[in-house]
């Protein structure tokens, strides 16, 4: 079927997957999320699942960061820190309507949104400390100096993030919104309007 390239299978309901698998570290493994609220950890290339993880409630979406798994568990509005390695939940941070998490495997903090797309506020989960570090809205930016453009003023005029996701080095937090790319910068869990493209 491709030349060059050998298929492999792997025998789980994948039907009840959430959106996507992350890798983990060093890319001979994933992590898949069950509708349900497993988690599957699966090796590759010989895909066996090698641990899986049991929440306990309806999950929607995860995010890899330096200190683990988030696992967004929508119907009771709460997000969980888990540790794969003793399949431990660390933390449970308290997210009504929460439903997007995203990170870095760099960061030790996770941005939460409570809508898929166009939220008005991203929540910041420190996962040192295991608070909600901070809120920050759409339109608490100011005006970008460098760019001589409408565009300038898009930090104080945006009205929601777009879509949001994290780049994997977890230097900075991108948004499409209305065919723009806004480039956030990330320090310590605050967010900073860098670019807009």
């Amino acid at each position: 079927l491709f030349p060059g390239y050998q298929l492999s299978f792997l025998d789980f309901p994948s039907h009840d997957i959430c959106h996507h698998f992350i890798w983990a570290e060093p890319g001979k493994s994933f992590y898949a999320l069950n509708k349900k609220g497993i988690i599957y950890h699966v090796s590759v290339p010989r895909f066996r699942i090698l641990k899986e993880i049991y929440l306990g409630n309806e999950a929607w979406d995860m995010a890899l960061s330096r200190r683990g798994l988030v696992v967004m568990l929508h119907k009771i509005g709460k997000a969980v820190s888990v540790d794969v390695r003793t399949a431990r939940v660390k933390a449970v941070f308290d997210i009504p309507g929460g439903l997007r998490v995203y990170s870095s495997p760099q960061l030790d903090d996770v941005f939460a949104t409570k809508v898929p797309y166009d939220s008005t506020e991203i929540l910041v989960l420190d996962l040192k400390r295991n608070e909600i570090k901070d809120i920050i809205r759409a339109g608490s930016f100011g005006k970008i100096h460098r760019i001589k453009s409408k565009a300038a003023n898009w930090g104080s005029e945006m009205r929601n993030f777009g879509v949001p996701a994290v780049t994997p080095d977890g230097k900075y937090l991108l948004c499409f919104k209305n065919n723009k790319l806004l480039r956030f910068g990330i320090n310590d869990g605050r967010l900073k309007l860098e670019d807009v493209s």
